[in-house]
Order: structure tokens, then sequence, then C-alpha cells
């Protein structure tokens, strides 16, 4: 005798059509008693099963329909047949609408239960699907045909506050991400202002132009943030928008407002570096914490693989896609945005500290002590959302 009850069995199997045969068969080659003892069930249970075996054969002992024969108050095939057609004809429309407009007398619940009968619901896409779609979309870019730009505060990580708090550590960091090959790149601002803003979009610029890529088909694409825009209110592009397009010949394009996720590589590179590096460093001061900044960045540019990429790290792509590019451009010095204007404190990159430019002005001239370097003019323009920063460090660290 089974020491599980029939009921039990049946209900924990996913099909228990070969347990059904089995006792079938035991009842032909002994009783109907015999078989409910030994399989912990009732005769009456045995007999409906071995009653529909030799009906119907094997295909008698599945389950079937428990759904009723008739029900009263179910649509005429007329209504459901008009439903069946406003659907393929108006395939963006919702049962609810159709019934709101008065083109159908049935509610919405029951026009989703007739085109869910006929195949004509499609399933809701998921996460990871509209993921892998996007993952298509980006095959098709170029290595740094595109660029997110975007602000990170630090102040809200529980583990990085207090060393700010403490050691004077900058509260923001840019970030400048590649969406082809994910590539990365990133400084710290103690203010997030358009002015560090438009700093840190040289410092990238510079970079790139440097090692070969051209920015003439380039496109950044930023949020609505004020260190962006300037003042929502503005009639004329912003000094951040024209120092990009009309400077560096790059295409400024801006997000649709409160959609985050269309800067999705960016975003998360931001999560990324948080649980990676900042919930697991601590730092003694600004110069530790650039070093191990840069020594984070050239390990996610240079080793670590991405699973959404193929798993493949920013440099194997971009050897892959775009050998003639210098493998260089994936290292740039994470800096503080900030000092660019000041003289550089002691512990920063030694060929950055020859940078010297005095305080801004209404028509300041930044001297450049290092031949390297060359000399610039910086025009302040408040009234038009910062100042117009050509290059200011041209020779950039590898």
């Amino acid at each position: 005798m089974s020491p599980i009850a029939y009921y039990h069995i049946c209900r924990d199997l996913r099909n228990p059509f070969a347990f059904r045969i089995k006792m079938v068969q035991h009842a032909q080659q002994h009783s109907i008693s015999q078989a409910a003892r030994t399989f912990a069930t009732t005769r009456k249970t045995v007999r409906k099963w071995l009653k529909r075996y030799q009906a119907q054969g094997t295909a008698g002992l599945h389950d079937q329909s428990k759904a009723p024969h008739h029900i009263p108050h179910k649509s005429p095939p007329g209504v459901e047949q008009q439903a069946l057609d406003l659907r393929r004809l108006l395939p963006t429309w919702g049962g609810h609408r159709l019934h709101t407009e008065g083109r159908l007398p049935i509610s919405g619940t029951t026009c989703y239960r007739i085109w869910q009968t006929q195949g004509l619901v499609k399933p809701r896409r998921r996460k990871h699907h509209k993921k892998r779609d996007l993952r298509e979309v980006k095959k098709r870019f170029a290595p740094f045909a595109k660029l997110q730009q975007d602000v990170k505060d630090l102040d809200d990580i529980p583990t990085y506050w207090p060393l700010m708090r403490t050691l004077g550590l900058p509260p923001h960091q840019l970030t400048c991400r590649e969406i082809r090959t994910g590539a990365t790149f990133f400084a710290y601002a103690y203010e997030n202002t358009m002015t560090n803003s438009q700093l840190f979009q040289a410092y990238v610029a510079e970079h790139l132009q440097k090692y070969g890529v051209s920015l003439d088909d380039v496109i950044l694409q930023t949020d609505n943030g004020s260190e962006n825009i300037g003042s929502w209110k503005k009639k004329t592009p912003s000094a951040f928008t024209r120092q990009v397009e009309e400077h560096y010949r790059m295409q400024h394009d801006r997000i649709p407002p409160h959609c985050s996720t269309y800067n999705s590589d960016v975003e998360s590179f931001h999560n990324l570096i948080e649980r990676e590096f900042y919930d697991i460093e601590t730092f003694s001061g600004i110069p530790e914490l650039l070093g191990k900044a840069y020594a984070y960045q050239l390990y996610f540019n240079y080793q670590r693989p991405n699973a959404w990429r193929e798993g493949k790290s920013p440099y194997a792509l971009l050897r892959e896609l775009a050998p003639d590019i210098s493998s260089k451009v994936l290292a740039l010095p994470p800096a503080i945005v900030d000092q660019f204007l000041k003289n550089l404190p002691p512990g920063e990159y030694s060929d950055m500290a020859s940078l010297k430019i005095s305080r801004p002005g209404p028509n300041v001239k930044a001297k450049i002590l290092d031949k390297d370097h060359m000399e610039v003019k910086m025009t302040q323009n408040p009234s038009q959302g910062g100042y117009h920063l050509p290059l200011l460090v041209r020779n950039l660290p590898c």
C-alpha cells in the first residue's frame, strides 16, 4: 500500500499520467478494490479512471477541463466577433477605452478575456527583454559615436560621507560614458555648476582629440540639469551647449524630463562604482582618492568584463572595433575640475600642477608655465549661464 494518498501524489506531480497508467493496469490485473488499497485512494476514483481508459485509451488518463459547458452570461458570438474586429483595426486601443467611448457593449475586462483566447494580447515586455533589444541597437554605433554625461552626488553614500566631511573630499562626481564599448571617464567637483560641467566636458574632449578620436560626428547626451542647460526658462542655448556644439563641433542632445533611463549607461556606472569602489575603499585625503579612483578606472576600462557586452572589457571591444584608435584613450586620470581655475594643491598630478590660472574676471588671461601647454583666454559671461571655456589642458596625462 502506498504510504502517501493518491490525492497528494497527483497534486504534487507535474504530470500524473504515468501514475494513473500504473493504477489502471493494477486494477485490470487484480481488482478495483486491490488497486484502491495499493494506491491509497477510493474505489470510485479507480473506477473513474478505468472507465475512461477503456473508453478513450491513454488519452482518457489526462486531466479534463473543468470549465462549465454552458455560461449563461457569456457574450453573444456577434459581440465577440465585433471585439475581435476592433482589436485588429485598433491594436493600440484598450478594452476600457473601447467600452468608455461606446464602441463595445461589454466591459474592458471581458474584451481582454476574448482577445486573450484568440492570441491578440501581447505579453508585457520584461525588463531583460528591453535590455536585450537595447544591446542590439547599441551595437550599431561606432566607438565614441555617442557619449552620456551626468553628475553623481556622493554625499548620500554612507561610507563616503564621513570621509567627505572630515577630510574635505569633493561631494560630486562628473561622469562621461561611451555607449558602444562602455569606456568611462570621471572627475570630481566641489560645486555642481555649469562652469565645472564645461571644464569636465573640455577635459574629456581634449583627451579624445589627442588620441585620434574625431569629434565631428560625436553625440553628447545629458539630462536637463542646471549644470547643462542653465535655467529652463532660457530661450537661447546655454554656455555648455555652445561649447559642445560651436567649439568642439559635437551634437548636444537632451533627454526628455523625468526619463533617467535614457541615460542608462552612465547611471549603471554610477551604481557599479558605488558598490565596487566607494563602499569598499577608504581614503586618507584627496591624493589617495584620486590615485585609487584612477586605479579603478584603469581596471574598469582595461580589464573588467561586461556581461551585457559579450563578456568583453572596453579595451577588448575597442581593439576589435577600432584598432586605429590608440588604447591610451581609455586612460584619463580623474581630477578635481574646480582646480582648473586655481593653483592646484600639492599631491596632484605633476603635469597638471603646472597650470596656473588666476581668478576669473571680466577678461582673464590664463598663464601656462609649461611649454607643452598653450596660452588661452577665457571670457566670463554670467548673463548667458556660465563661462565660455576653450581648452585648458592640451597635453593630458596618459
